[in-house]
């Protein structure tokens, strides 16, 4: 990549990551184990929509560590659905949470699902390019008087050219020390935004955006070129790096279990 092209799509990946951000923010939910004496966040679901049902999508260890409670955007009081998780079985770090239509339609609130139709048959990479998540770091964590404060955080990041990607993983790159903010980010963010830790990422939808391809074809970007290609489930301190389990079976999961049970 020229030198001239480089800076072209750095300055097109900083507009494309605040993009991506306000797209995704209703679609995100921090997911919190709490009792009487606690609150303690666990991970990041993302509302999807499957046949017409609602379900929050996130990895089944949070499911396992009874992270119940959601947040619908545009409210800061959470939900609690306990013990509902519906866990994918063998080694797929997956799990959905059925939400009640009644809760969905009823309660007012500006959240939105991602449709099916967004997620990618399979994951399949375009040299160079760049992919994008948004989910709720631990460190950045707030809760008081029954209010929940928590910000989430929109990454734009690449594969981890030097870890070799296998049948059922990819791997992207978290280097804290380079992470740069957006020019969209509001000093106050900038100020008290936390980013050296990604525990609360996990289950948290990876987006190949398409810019890369997008500027490979001398053609302007457009939302349809992104897709959702893999899903967080661990970060690799020791390599720098966010493992991501490849959506293809994530997919295959996703529909028997739904339609298995429309069925039943």
């Amino acid at each position: 990549m020229s030198l001239e092209k480089e800076q072209l799509w750095k300055q097109q990946g900083d507009l494309l990551t605040d993009i991506m951000n306000k797209w995704i923010a209703p679609c995100v939910t921090p997911l919190t184990a709490s009792n009487e004496h606690s609150v303690k966040y666990k991970g990041t679901g993302t509302f999807v929509s499957v046949d017409d049902k609602i379900f929050v999508l996130t990895a089944r260890h949070v499911a396992d560590e009874h992270a119940d409670d959601i947040l619908f955007h545009g409210s800061d009081q959470p939900v609690k659905l306990p013990d509902q998780y519906i866990r994918a079985p063998g080694s797929l770090d997956s799990a959905i949470l059925p939400i009640p239509a009644e809760l969905w339609q009823g309660m007012e609130h500006e959240a939105q699902a991602i449709q099916f139709e967004w997620f990618a048959g399979k994951f399949d990479p375009f040299p160079q390019e760049m992919y994008f998540f948004r989910g709720y770091a631990g460190e950045n964590a707030q809760y008081a008087f029954d209010i929940n404060q928590t910000s989430a955080t929109g990454y734009c990041t690449q594969i981890n050219a030097d870890f070799t990607d296998d049948t059922r993983f990819f791997y992207l790159l978290w280097r804290p020390s380079e992470t740069e903010f957006t020019s969209g980010t509001s000093d106050e963010a900038r100020e008290n935004m936390k980013k050296e830790k990604a525990d609360g990422f996990s289950g948290s939808l990876v987006w190949e955006t398409g810019l890369s391809k997008a500027m490979a074809e001398n053609r302007q970007w457009k939302a349809e070129d992104a897709k959702i290609v893999g899903q967080v489930v661990n970060w690799d301190q020791n390599n720098y790096q966010l493992v991501v389990r490849r959506i293809e079976d994530v997919n295959k999961w996703l529909l028997e279990e739904v339609r298995g049970r429309a069925e039943a």
